[in-house]
């Protein structure tokens, strides 16, 4: 369990809500590179990570598909709980863009299998009198 998430169990009851936004890839300025190179990229052990990931970073700054005003425009109205969020009840967690939604989606499902594993797969047969 992460740091908002104990947050918002130790505070509920005295109705504080906090909320996890979760943002996807968006078009930003984050990722670009001022031509410098990062101080992990001079690192015997983890340069060559460090580079590649710069890399990555910069072949794909500017390209993403997420609109930050569209987000930005999103976690406002869930806060106050008017405009695009329809009458919804504050959700713990905010996912935002489809890549997003999709690791949230896994992510929550692992969880629910690892929460249950033990008791769902106590439901087989305790004698083998399958046919074939």
């Amino acid at each position: 369990m992460g740091f908002v998430e104990t947050l918002q169990r130790e505070t509920e009851h005295l109705g504080i809500q906090s909320i996890i936004s979760e943002p996807g890839e968006f078009r930003t300025n984050v990722s670009s590179s001022s031509g410098k190179e990062s101080e992990f990229a001079k690192d015997v052990d983890y340069g060559e990570l460090a580079r590649r990931v710069q890399a990555g970073l910069k072949a794909s700054n500017r390209k993403q598909k997420g609109d930050t005003k569209k987000a930005a425009k999103i976690m406002v109205d869930v806060v106050k709980g008017e405009g695009v969020e329809g009458g919804k009840s504050m959700p713990k967690r905010l996912p935002l863009g489809r890549d997003c939604l999709e690791t949230v989606r896994r992510k929550e499902t692992l969880e629910l299998c690892d929460e249950w594993e033990e008791i769902v797969e106590n439901t087989e047969s305790e004698k083998d009198d399958r046919v074939g």
